[in-house]
């Protein structure tokens, strides 16, 4: 059939029309229609691509093929990185002033990506962690549920002789909401903690790029411990540009938001809130329920690239841990 074909084309030099298996011979293409047609200019867009019925743009149609969307993580980050604030403390507790600043970090894991300027109102949040005397006072009100002895006694082996000033830890995230409703506050949200730690600008820590050390934070360099556990609040000389402290390592923060590693793709850049439905715990993940809260800051037994001001973390709200404690914010009265 196939010399058939040829035969056909050669004595008709335009308009032969054979199976769509069958090859024009040489000087002839096949046009849109399925037919040999002799390969002059004329007929050469024959067997070019035809516009689009529907654009008229000759775009190629849809094949069905899905189109891969561009990976948030490779948008450049427009921020210079430099740690931008005014410092604004009085009686332990700071002033973060209404604005924007930017949030998040195409240099870390793929849930703190795009970075994206965010719009705060002004808050207000804790100078430092909350330490154990804070909370057993909260406890001795009968406001506060107790916590663990062995958590205590911990603290107090690390601290010296007494847990007073270290930070709390092995605290839900329950037990931290409570707390910080007694005192007249609430738990930060996700993006009132990043502005705190690091400033308008996207620092990388709360001083700047630079890699910190062990006289700077309490955190995990390399193979061992800067400290043994969780330490006394304002040890270290690491203010933030708003004023904060210890928002690298010693203890991670529970914050308010529900976990959800796709949460930065589809959130509100004006006062964000956490999600309330559809979390996804992995990028690409299929979503589900809101479970787990979010954790920042890293801990003493975090690698210094879990303690920067953009790294998320998170867990179930009931656990308990010895690296795990909070700070308060507050709505400024309008």
């Amino acid at each position: 059939m196939k010399l058939l074909g040829l035969a056909m084309c050669f004595g008709h030099l335009a308009g032969c029309s054979v199976s769509s298996a069958d090859p024009c011979m040489d000087g002839f293409v096949r046009s849109s229609k399925g037919e040999c047609v002799a390969d002059t200019p004329a007929n050469d867009s024959a067997s070019r691509e035809q516009p689009d019925p529907d654009t008229g743009s000759g775009a190629v149609p849809d094949t069905g093929v899905p189109v891969q969307a561009p990976d948030p993580c490779d948008t450049p980050d427009p921020s210079d990185g430099f740690p931008s604030g005014t410092v604004d403390c009085t009686a332990g507790r700071c002033t973060v002033a209404a604005g924007s600043f930017y949030m998040g970090s195409v240099d870390g894991h793929n849930d703190e990506c795009p970075v994206r300027q965010i719009e705060l109102s002004t808050y207000i949040i804790d100078k430092d962690e909350v330490s154990w005397s804070d909370y057993t006072t909260c406890i001795d009100t009968g406001t506060c549920t107790p916590l663990p002895a062995w958590c205590q006694a911990r603290a107090a082996s690390v601290g010296g002789s007494s847990a007073d000033d270290v930070a709390v830890f092995c605290v839900t995230h329950g037990q931290a909401q409570n707390y910080c409703n007694a005192v007249g506050g609430r738990l930060p949200t996700e993006a009132e903690w990043e502005k705190a730690a690091r400033g308008t600008q996207g620092s990388k820590w709360p001083w700047g790029d630079a890699t910190p050390t062990c006289d700077f934070a309490n955190f995990r360099f390399v193979s061992w411990y800067c400290q043994a556990g969780v330490v006394a609040v304002g040890r270290f000389e690491n203010a933030s540009p708003f004023g904060a402290r210890d928002m690298v390592g010693n203890a991670w923060e529970w914050v308010e938001d529900a976990y959800d590693a796709e949460w930065y793709r589809v959130s509100s850049t004006v006062d964000p809130s956490g999600p309330i439905t559809d979390c996804h715990d992995a990028v690409g993940a299929e979503a589900g329920g809101c479970v787990e809260r979010v954790m920042r800051g890293g801990a003493f037994n975090s690698t210094e690239f879990n303690t920067r001001s953009a790294a998320r973390s998170a867990a179930e709200p009931d656990r308990i841990d010895d690296n795990i404690g909070f700070r308060c914010a507050y709505d400024v009265a309008g």
